[in-house]
């Protein structure tokens, strides 16, 4: 995780260097969709006189999330680095928070919620938050680099059907409450 955030970082002091007036877009979702395949359980050390334990969500939560390349790419800069950033709340402070991105591909189906399939194939991205992070933040910050992706997307070599996020690490409420903060940022 951390080695990724100072990747980007010497990224981007290279790129800055290299070309001084380079454009930075920061986007927006055009479509998103929400789906979280939780079930409750009640949490172990429960009595069984009248204490019916926490119930505690488990399961993986998903977000798809779509967003438009076109301002981008009337522009006639080439794409170097691409990532989706958002902020965390909610995040649990005793375990590692742990992000799946995946590019959603051209043969995915669709569920009745709108979320498309994903395969292991298509895992672009993951992200981790450790605790200390969490802590320290009060939160955390996801950034999941899809630079390889985004270029495919912009020369047409793969369609844009946009991402999904995978977590175990929010319930699907909160990662639902949290996803409108995402942009994906382009330099």
């Amino acid at each position: 995780m951390k080695s990724a955030i100072v990747l980007i970082i010497l990224m981007e002091i290279g790129l800055m260097a290299s070309n001084a007036y380079a454009k930075v877009w920061t986007l927006t979702p055009v479509e998103t969709a929400q789906n979280a395949s939780m079930s409750t359980n009640t949490r172990a050390g429960a009595s069984s006189v009248g204490d019916q334990g926490e119930a505690v969500e488990s399961g993986t939560a998903s977000a798809y999330l779509v967003f438009d390349l076109a301002p981008v790419q009337t522009d006639g800069r080439p794409i170097n680095i691409v990532y989706i950033e958002w902020p965390i709340d909610g995040a649990r402070s005793d375990t590692v928070s742990t992000f799946f991105v995946y590019g959603v591909s051209d043969s995915a189906s669709v569920d009745d919620s709108g979320m498309p399939t994903t395969r292991e194939e298509d895992l672009i991205e993951t992200w981790e938050c450790s605790p200390l992070d969490i802590m320290r933040a009060n939160g955390g910050l996801v950034i999941c680099d899809i630079s390889n992706l985004a270029k495919d997307w912009s020369s047409g070599t793969r369609l844009n059907r946009g991402i999904v996020i995978k977590t175990d690490s929010l319930s699907g409420s909160q990662l639902q409450a949290q996803i409108p903060n995402a942009k994906l940022v382009v330099r």
